[in-house]
């Protein structure tokens, strides 16, 4: 594989994905992308722009969550950069993706914390099982900013890209989490089939964050994917 595996990370920033990183890097190149520092108002779309001018010239491409939101602007916005897309633990279209408004509106209440009480507060309510000890530190040392991750958030909640998904194609997979508590597996599906020819994985007891709940899995389909 000659292009190398750009990864979009979810809210939390690259601090959680340690676990799937050493598989992938075990057989790939792998470029990290941390999503910009915007102001507020900024859209997933701003986010694309941003993550498209520091890519390299043609990448295949991971998003998770949020990232994933973004790398479907990225595919959108720059087809001919993109080699195969691998949106994972997303949707195309935050308003009624949510698996239980009333589970989001607790993980809300995540954000008044401190930044790394925030951060775990927020890994535990989306994770099957509560974070180990090692990953608690990995956020209190690399969690972004609340400032900044409540503008990522805001930028997930207003993420619509429904409407132009007809305009991806860039072979793509979709990997969901069957106990993503998060975002609806059934908003994932339906990101899937709005895609041309688009592959659908589901990826078995795992939660919303793929990286930590099943690492082995998820490096395993993104890798065959890619591979072509």
């Amino acid at each position: 594989m000659s292009a190398p595996l750009v990864v979009l990370p979810p809210v939390a920033g690259p601090a959680l994905l340690g676990p799937l990183l050493e598989r992938l890097e075990a057989s790939v190149e792998v470029r990290v992308l941390p999503h910009a520092t915007l102001g507020p108002d900024a859209s997933t779309r701003d986010l694309a722009a941003d993550a498209i001018a520091r890519m390299p010239p043609v990448g295949h491409v991971l998003g998770i969550s949020l990232g994933g939101m973004v790398a479907q602007w990225v595919a959108i916005d720059a087809p001919e950069r993109t080699a195969r897309l691998v949106l994972a633990s997303t949707a195309a279209r935050s308003l009624g993706a949510l698996a239980d408004p009333l589970h989001l509106a607790g993980l809300a209440r995540c954000l008044v914390q401190p930044r790394d009480a925030a951060m775990a507060c927020l890994a535990d309510g989306v994770l099957t099982e509560p974070l180990a000890p090692r990953d608690r530190e990995r956020l209190r040392d690399d969690a972004p900013r609340r400032r900044t991750a409540l503008a990522w958030a805001a930028a997930a909640a207003r993420h619509d890209a429904e409407d132009a998904l007809s305009r991806i194609g860039t072979p793509t997979l979709v990997l969901t989490g069957a106990e993503d508590r998060l975002i609806a597996p059934a908003s994932q599906a339906r990101l899937a089939n709005g895609i041309e020819d688009a592959v659908h994985r589901t990826i078995e007891d795992a939660g919303h964050d793929l990286s930590v709940d099943a690492p082995e899995a998820t490096a395993r389909e993104v890798l065959a994917f890619v591979r072509g």
